[in-house]
């Protein structure tokens, strides 16, 4: 009678380690499997923008000074 009581206590006491290893190795998988989402997701962004600034370069362009002459020629 006692082996049998023994019995389904060892039986328990695997399975509460097997569902705690279970849920830990899921923890890591997902925490590893967010990790690689993030870093794709910031590869993602850098490359959109860096296609954004090949897209949209502006020149910086200075006044021209008015004198006379630019008056003159735009007269012209």
């Amino acid at each position: 009678m006692e082996h049998k009581n023994l019995n389904i206590i060892l039986n328990n006491g695997v399975i509460v380690m097997i569902s705690l290893n279970i849920t830990t190795y899921i923890g890591l998988a997902l925490i590893i499997f967010g990790g690689c989402l993030y870093f794709l997701a910031v590869y993602m962004i850098k490359k959109y923008e860096d296609k954004l600034r090949k897209e949209y370069t502006f020149e910086i362009v200075r006044p021209r000074i008015k004198t006379k002459s630019n008056r003159l020629d735009t007269k012209k």
